[in-house]
């Protein structure tokens, strides 16, 4: 595995990327289009979009402390994969009954049962991977972010604490901070990456909503393309394209009316004029 080096990496005015090679991922979906869609029906070669601190971190340079820790899961790859597919496994056997009524007639093509890892390599693949600049015992914690075939719009994510699963859920699951700085808590003293203590805290969902309306709660994935854009971002011009186009239909069905309205005063006048 080669070492990173400062040069892998450019800054995207929020956080510090690259694009690396695992060759642990080889032969899974390719997942490079806008947010974990296919970009082409051959299978992936390993590459991924890598990303350090997706929660913000200052622009200024990297750190060797922070580009060693984000060496680890490059050099640990396939223990992680592993100790990830095993954990997804059992947990995707549980998904699997929530989504018969939502996919309905896609259902087996789009998540048929799977009892090996090695059956995910038709329904997955990774996209991103996250470098939180939160680490514990010296081990970092690293978010997996998939695009799979039984959930378009939420995705699949994957949080790890060195080759140990913490949690697996939607995409969100693997760039959110809140969770990594939970489980670090939970298990003592955490440290954060030099120059990355300005970290900004992470909205963390209501303890009192059911975990259905959790997961319906906005999605910062979402909230961050139109953040510190002057209201020109993707999700603000959609916004925007809709409200034109619903004002447009508004208008539309309102000038039909007026125009029924017309067309039947002018046939009555026409009844009473020929009645005289």
């Amino acid at each position: 595995m080669r070492k990173l080096a400062a040069a892998d990496f450019r800054w995207s005015g929020r956080c510090w990327e690259a694009t690396v090679q695992l060759a642990c991922w080889d032969g899974y979906q390719s997942r490079r289009g806008p947010y974990g869609i296919r970009d082409t029906l051959e299978p992936s070669k390993g590459e991924v979009r890598f990303v350090f601190a997706p929660e913000g971190r200052g622009g200024s340079a990297l750190e060797e402390a922070e580009i060693a820790l984000m060496q680890w899961p490059l050099e640990h790859g396939p223990e992680m994969q592993q100790s990830l597919l095993h954990e997804l496994v059992e947990h995707y056997a549980a998904l699997r009954p929530r989504y018969a009524r939502f996919l309905g007639a896609d259902y087996e093509s789009a998540m048929p049962s799977v009892q090996r890892a090695e059956e995910f390599h038709s329904l997955l693949g990774v996209h991103t991977i996250y470098v939180h600049q939160i680490q514990h015992a010296g081990l970092p914690y690293v978010g997996f972010a998939f695009g799979c075939t039984w959930d378009i719009e939420h995705g699949l994510g994957v949080l790890m604490h060195g080759s140990r699963v913490v949690e697996i859920g939607g995409e969100d699951t693997a760039f959110t901070g809140w969770r990594a700085e939970q489980d670090a808590d939970s298990r003592g003293p955490k440290n954060v990456a030099p120059g990355s203590e300005s970290m900004p805290e992470s909205p963390r969902p209501s303890p009192n909503l059911p975990r259905w309306e959790v997961a319906r709660q906005p999605s910062q994935k979402f909230d961050a393309l139109s953040r510190d854009d002057g209201g020109k971002g993707p999700m603000n011009r959609l916004r925007a394209a809709h409200t034109w186009i619903g004002k447009g239909v508004a208008y539309l069905c309102l000038l039909a009316v007026v125009a029924f309205v017309l067309a039947l005063l002018a046939a009555l006048l026409f009844r009473w004029i020929r009645s005289w």
